[in-house]
């Protein structure tokens, strides 16, 4: 019997992990994704070549890549849609064009690729010197996007891209060499014009990550918040180093630690270095009572801090709560409860790995 039980569980683990490869993160069957490609006449596009990117990994390879037929169909099969895609496109004579799908939904998405029309311009350095081999690039939507396109200044520091799609009225271009800061500028064919970059010497900044007790944090991996391609790990120091960036940017990170915590910084510029320590998380549970001090049902309650920021908890009918992943010190506490309340409340005096107990959490409006 025992035995038997066994067996069927297994058999029951199976098909429900069949079940769920089968259906996307919303509960949905997956079903075929499919772009259909055409000319500013309406007319389908035969040939083209369509590269499915997931939008969440905008700089990754294609999962996918195939040529639209002859109603100017490209597909992705349904056992790729299980996210949101970017699908990148290009006619048989080169011109480009990019679209997103965001959803699941079975109708088909239209994307026109009209005639290119040529947008080029020009880089120079802060001394306006031209600037040769400088990597741009076009996205459509930010620039969290795929590229649609690259191209290189040459030794006059003129660049130009000669297949973008007409039918694309916004472009936004970014502008990259080794010792210089990024440069970006948004450009719209309303206003048209040759774009111009001016690039200027750019600073590094460094991200130091600790652990308890001030022990090196070799391998750590390093989010640079908004800037995914920025993103990399610390090294055998416990650093992350980022060379050329704008004097002027703040910049925020995320470090990812399976168990540890640390207390969120405010933007860093470069130039500076700013440290994380990681230590054990600490944990506060209690009550969220109101000023009468009577308890506050089903209030949510967040932090900013930590791997694990924003993860909200929710305290049941009678206001009891718990929240971890807490760093140490005082802490600010963020809640929101059914009927409109909401504001911030400030904890005191939490040791690395405490586990505070019995907590009257009295939320203030403000």
């Amino acid at each position: 019997m025992i035995l038997y039980l066994g067996a069927g569980l297994i058999v029951l683990f199976y098909f429900l992990q069949g079940e769920l490869s089968r259906l996307g993160n919303q509960g949905q069957a997956l079903v075929d994704l499919k772009v259909r490609v055409i000319d500013a006449q309406r007319k389908p596009i035969v040939g083209a070549k369509a590269e499915f990117i997931r939008k969440n990994k905008p700089f990754d390879p294609p999962t996918f890549s195939t040529q639209t037929d002859e109603k100017g169909i490209a597909v992705l099969p349904k056992k790729f849609a299980d996210s949101e895609y970017f699908v990148l496109v290009r006619r048989p004579d080169g011109t480009q064009s990019i679209t997103a799908i965001l959803d699941r939904d079975p109708e088909i998405s239209t994307l026109e690729i009209a005639d290119p029309e040529p947008l080029q311009g020009t880089v120079i350095d802060e001394n306006a010197a031209p600037l040769e081999n400088v990597l741009i690039s076009a996205h459509v939507g930010g620039y969290r996007t795929p590229a649609l396109a690259t191209a290189r200044s040459g030794p006059d520091g003129k660049w130009r891209f000669d297949k973008l799609s007409s039918s694309l009225d916004f472009f936004d271009l970014r502008a990259n060499s080794k010792g210089k800061a990024e440069s970006r500028i948004s450009w719209n064919r309303v206003e048209g014009g040759q774009v111009d970059f001016i690039l200027e010497k750019g600073l590094p900044l460094k991200v130091q990550v600790v652990l308890p007790k001030w022990k090196v944090a070799a391998g750590v991996p390093v989010d640079v918040l908004g800037n995914p391609q920025l993103n990399g790990k610390t090294n055998k120091d416990g650093l992350y180093i980022l060379e050329d960036l704008p004097l002027t940017q703040n910049f925020f990170f995320h470090i990812q630690h399976p168990s540890l915590t640390y207390r969120r910084q405010n933007g860093v510029q470069p130039g500076n270095t700013v440290t994380f320590q990681l230590e054990p998380p600490a944990t506060l549970s209690g009550t969220a009572v109101n000023l009468r001090g009577e308890p506050v049902p089903m209030v949510t309650i967040m932090h900013p801090h930590g791997p694990r920021a924003w993860v909200r908890v929710q305290a049941d009918g009678r206001g009891r709560f718990k929240i971890g992943d807490l760093p140490s010190g005082d802490v600010f506490l963020r809640f929101k409860s059914p009927n409109g309340l909401s504001g911030t409340v400030e904890v005191k005096n939490l040791k690395p790995g405490e586990h505070r107990e019995n907590t009257l959490l009295r939320l203030l409006p403000n």
